[in-house]
């Protein structure tokens, strides 16, 4: 869902092609390109609000974000095979984006941990909303005074009575969780270090932070995909 830079990127590696399933080829485009618009439309519109609200430009994050290697990934689990209690369908982690936005997912599972009492939360969205989370580029560029949002997705109690009552109401349906995450990410080009009065404000109020230091996001992010294990090392 991205759009491309008027310039050679350093990062040719993360303009990869887009996925399209065989068995929907004829339709899956035109689906998937409007719900990742609208899904980028709203998080970018987050992404200007919380600019404005930290003081700065509203256009301080999408002027940075507007060549972003934004991923609209929509994931599906099989609980006929996985709908077992505590089966985990992503472990522990943050993300390393800036922002992700999803919407809610027939089947509950999603846990978070706030940040201001380190509990682990059971995500309710309510209908017509859309959950935000924050990864670790906004981390960075505010000097930690915007934390990464850790999170897991869990088959619990509730995944499982949910399993069973869709099991009576829609026979017809594939038991199959669904989750449409769309990561939006800074460009690659840019130079990611944190902006000077964030970085103050955070040590301000929660002490001493990490030293996030200076690199490109596409450094940043081939950095994490590598701690992952998702990419080789170059």
């Amino acid at each position: 869902m991205s759009e491309k830079p008027p310039y050679t990127s350093h990062f040719p590696v993360l303009e990869a092609p887009n996925v399209v399933p065989e068995k929907f080829k004829d339709t899956w485009e035109q689906g998937v390109n409007e719900w990742g618009g609208f899904m980028k439309q709203a998080v970018e519109g987050v992404a200007k609000m919380v600019a404005s609200g930290l003081g700065l430009d509203e256009n301080t994050f999408t002027d940075a974000g507007r060549y972003g290697s934004h991923l609209l990934a929509p994931t599906a689990t099989d609980l006929v095979k996985y709908g077992k209690l505590n089966t985990i369908y992503a472990g522990f982690h943050t993300d390393l984006n800036f922002l992700t936005i999803h919407g809610q997912s027939r089947y509950p599972g999603l846990h978070i941990w706030a940040r201001n009492s380190g509990k682990k939360i059971q995500v309710k969205i309510p209908p017509g909303c859309l959950l935000v989370q924050a990864g670790k580029q906004i981390e960075w560029l505010t000097g930690g005074l915007i934390k990464a949002g850790y999170h897991e997705v869990v088959c619990t109690q509730a995944t499982m009575d949910t399993i069973a009552r869709r099991e009576i109401e829609f026979p017809q349906r594939p038991l199959i969780r669904i989750s449409s995450t769309f990561f939006w990410h800074l460009t690659p080009d840019f130079n990611l270090c944190p902006i000077p009065a964030l970085g103050d404000e955070a040590e301000k109020r929660f002490g001493k932070q990490e030293d996030y230091g200076e690199m490109l996001v596409g450094d940043q992010v081939r950095r994490e995909l590598g701690l992952i294990a998702l990419m080789a090392p170059s």
